[in-house]
């Protein structure tokens, strides 16, 4: 009786803490999908004399977000966030820029 709701209690805490890690990763790449966007949208909305500038930090963030992805397929949690992650930053460089040079895309 005891070692039944031990396992099962166990089983249980297991599967929930699986839930809440694969919530956060999943929020992790939707955001930084979100970001990448918008940042590809600043970019096409601006100037072709001002994207010079931006072309860096676009094509980094969209490297970095194809990599996040390739590694979700191979279900490498820890890779895949930390390129999502470093998208993120990227695309964040590209929104500041286009805002420094007053893009409205880029608001």
């Amino acid at each position: 009786m005891f070692n039944l709701k031990l396992l099962s209690t166990s089983v249980f805490v297991i599967l929930v803490s699986l839930i809440f890690v694969d919530t956060a990763y999943s929020a992790t790449r939707s955001s930084s999908a979100a970001m990448v966007i918008k940042a590809k949208r600043c970019y096409d909305a601006t100037p072709s004399s001002y994207r010079k500038s931006m072309l860096t930090s676009m094509s980094r963030a969209l490297t970095h977000w194809n990599d996040g992805d390739k590694f979700s397929k191979m279900n490498n949690s820890q890779m895949a966030n930390w390129n999502f992650n470093t998208a993120q930053t990227y695309a964040g460089q590209v929104l500041q820029i286009g805002r420094a040079y007053r893009v409205t895309a880029c608001n």
